[in-house]
């Protein structure tokens, strides 16, 4: 698994939450295609917000349907993809047709704790994730560990170990 060009910023959650808004804005966000079949397909931009303290990361997700007329698959509705933390890397859950507060509300979060926990934002993410449709065994005995450096004044060493 190949983690060198895996940009992260830690941030709180609320500044996660601004960087979200800008990226979804930005129209030249790299997709990854997290699960598919004939008839649809979902997609999440290529960043993630983790919060290690909950075991979940959280990214912008689309959702998409094939029309046979033009043979191609078109965005239906946006929503929040949701992913366990593993030991391997991160695996997709759900995605749910809601904002990233009001999903992870619905699953159960306390939010008010949400905005308290350490957050990371993980850009270039596409080696860590598995889709429901992948195979993760290979990488079974691989920890997931990332020693990164924050963006910050003081260069702050940062490991995260999932």
């Amino acid at each position: 698994m190949d983690m060198n060009n895996i940009d992260v910023k830690k941030v709180t959650f609320e500044e996660a939450m601004d960087i979200q808004c800008e990226r979804f804005t930005n129209l030249d966000t790299e997709e990854i295609i997290i699960e598919q079949d004939d008839n649809h397909q979902v997609l999440i931009d290529d960043y993630l917000i983790v919060l290690p303290e909950s075991g979940i990361a959280i990214g912008d997700a689309t959702f998409c349907n094939y029309d046979d007329e033009v043979n191609e698959f078109y965005a239906d509705w946006a929503g929040t993809a949701l992913f366990s933390i593993e030991p391997d890397g991160f695996h997709y859950v759900m995605i749910e047709q809601d904002g990233m507060i009001t999903t992870l509300s619905n699953q159960g979060f306390d939010i008010d704790n949400i905005y308290n926990q350490n957050t990371y934002v993980l850009s270039k993410v596409e080696s860590l994730i598995f889709s429901s449709d992948s195979d993760s065994d290979s990488d079974a005995d691989t920890d997931f560990e990332l020693e990164l450096t924050r963006e910050s004044e003081d260069d702050e060493e940062l490991e995260l170990d999932f």
